[in-house]
């Protein structure tokens, strides 16, 4: 707790000497181990078509429980719960990843075909905890996720090129959770907020000689706001263009490029990002947070390399 201001102090210094530290919103330091494995096996038929496997595992980790308790600090003291006592039950989120693959060349035209499963563990969810008597973020969730994608790309032609890429996901817990001490969630199978089941991308580059112009399209479908699926956000298109010009040598160069890239050219409005809780209900008394998307922009650059 801060006994300094802007008004009385900015030093550093100063400001931890006038502090006391809060013991109910404090904690030690918490060390994660977690072992991280990759395997990778391919086959190739020919030069030109071969099949693979990945498996991997990644983590992550959420810092949502701070900021929960300072919001709730008054009800967690009458709880008699410390922050400590729920930091030391954190734990990492792990999630198991297998990608089937393969690829072709046909044509000079490239087609890689994938298949993807994730099972994700520790997961962070919003409970309500009996023994406490109150609500927090826990990483008690688990969820699966499982999609494929589709790229394709390659030369039509000598002064033209195409990329193609199509992607359908479905991410969602496998289980309800307990929200107050009479009541649970009905969220099990539903696509969690902000992941879109289609996207793909489409672009083409036509080259004239030194000047090459790219324009492409990607799409997002609709997405939800809430874990419950009642807040449905419309799919959006976006229209690009990129023309660079391979200029001859300049200042001393040996390559120089100047590039004009305009995103968004039909102005389109959207939502790009939706901030929200994965496993509470709105009904609840939370609100997610949509955020507008970029309008249309400019952008300039010269690449010179030496």
């Amino acid at each position: 707790t801060s006994n300094t201001n802007s008004s009385t102090s900015s030093d550093y210094d100063t400001a931890i000497a006038n502090s006391a530290l809060d013991l109910w919103a404090s904690v030690d330091t918490k060390t994660f181990k977690t072992f991280l494995p990759s395997l990778y096996l391919g086959y190739n038929f020919s030069s030109e078509d071969a099949i693979y496997i990945d498996y991997s595992r990644s983590y992550g980790f959420d810092v949502n429980l701070f900021p929960t308790y300072s919001s709730n600090r008054a009800s967690f003291v009458a709880k008699n719960v410390k922050l400590q006592d729920l930091w030391d039950d954190l734990e990492l989120e792990t999630s198991d990843n297998i990608d089937l693959g393969a690829k072709t060349v046909i044509g000079g035209v490239t087609i890689n075909p994938t298949l993807f499963v994730s099972f994700v563990k520790n997961k962070q969810a919003n409970i309500y905890d009996a023994f406490y008597g109150v609500n927090y973020p826990a990483n008690v969730g688990e969820a699966f996720g499982y999609g494929s994608e589709l790229s394709v790309s390659g030369a039509l032609r000598d002064d033209l090129e195409f990329l193609l890429g199509l992607s359908y996901n479905k991410y969602a817990f496998t289980q309800n959770f307990q929200s107050s001490s009479t009541a649970s969630t009905d969220i099990k199978g539903n696509q969690l907020p902000d992941a879109p089941e289609f996207m793909a991308k489409a672009a083409l580059s036509y080259y004239l000689n030194k000047w090459t112009f790219t324009p492409s399209l990607r799409y997002t479908s609709s997405r939800y706001g809430d874990v419950a699926n009642t807040q449905k956000i419309d799919a959006f298109t976006l229209v690009d263009l990129d023309i660079s010009y391979k200029a001859p040598l300049f200042l001393g160069s040996k390559s120089t490029i100047f590039r004009a890239t305009a995103t968004n050219l039909t102005n389109e409005k959207y939502i790009s990002t939706i901030v929200s809780a994965d496993n509470v209900l709105a009904a609840d008394g939370t609100s997610s947070t949509y955020q507008t998307g970029a309008p249309f922009g400019l952008f300039l650059s010269a690449t010179l390399k030496y």
